[in-house]
């Protein structure tokens, strides 16, 4: 009974919070699996962390909308992208914010 009661957690946990992103130039834009998207800075993000299980690779990413903290829960494989993606995100905000004083 316990274990029925986890495993519907976890899946509820996944549908709600799993997304698809993408990064166009200095906005991130997540989708979830409702097709809702969500376009926001890449200066928005305040953390993203990243951890392995097996060969895949989940990305937590926090980032802020309309002034109120959202999450997220990027998943990849190991065989599509060699990288971490948290670095990737952390990087791709340093980039942007170099540009942007360049301007």
């Amino acid at each position: 009974m316990l274990s029925a009661f986890i495993v519907m957690f976890v899946i509820r946990y996944f549908s709600k919070n799993v997304q698809a992103s993408l990064i166009k130039g200095g906005t991130l834009i997540l989708t979830d699996l409702n097709k809702r998207s969500y376009v926001t800075s890449i200066r928005s993000i305040r953390d993203a962390r990243s951890f392995h299980i097996g060969s895949m690779q989940l990305t937590r990413v926090k980032y802020e909308l309309d002034g109120m903290v959202r999450k997220a829960i990027i998943v990849n494989t190991d065989r599509f992208i060699p990288f971490n993606t948290d670095k990737f995100l952390y990087k791709a905000k340093e980039i942007y914010k170099k540009q942007k004083a360049n301007l």
